[in-house]
């Protein structure tokens, strides 16, 4: 990447990080899609895109996003969280369980302090499986 596209990509990222906070999760998905048009495998750039997907309820661009993340960095913690929350609105509770467990295996020190969110959707997910079956 050449300085000016660095430079570029820094703001559409900075840009990105303000529209999440405002949570106009549109403007987010737009400046992350900016973003990766400098540097279209950016972890970072696509993790950005990932939560402004989820939070417009796009699930299945949630987990498309996430799965570009995890074959770049497997085990990314972040990247399963959204994996997992995804297939819970996407009624895919096995599934959902699955990946809050390898949350809790690759980040056992819960240096993404994810582990309350953690346990709790894969409490809920073990619960909604329970209730399928019954």
């Amino acid at each position: 990447m050449n300085p000016f596209s660095n430079e570029h990509f820094n703001k559409a990222i900075e840009e990105t990080q303000n529209a999440m906070d405002a949570g106009d999760y549109m403007l987010a998905m737009q400046n992350a899609n900016m973003a990766l048009s400098y540097d279209s495998e950016n972890v970072l750039a696509l993790l950005y895109r990932a939560a402004a997907f989820f939070g417009l309820g796009s699930y299945i661009d949630t987990k498309s996003d996430c799965l570009q993340v995890l074959a770049q960095e497997p085990g990314n913690p972040q990247a399963l969280f959204y994996i997992a929350q995804s297939d819970m609105y996407l009624g895919a509770f096995e599934e959902a369980v699955a990946f809050f467990q390898e949350i809790l295996n690759v980040d056992p020190t819960n240096s993404f302090q994810l582990k309350d969110k953690v346990e709790a959707g894969l409490k809920l997910a073990l619960r909604k499986m329970k209730k399928i079956g019954e």
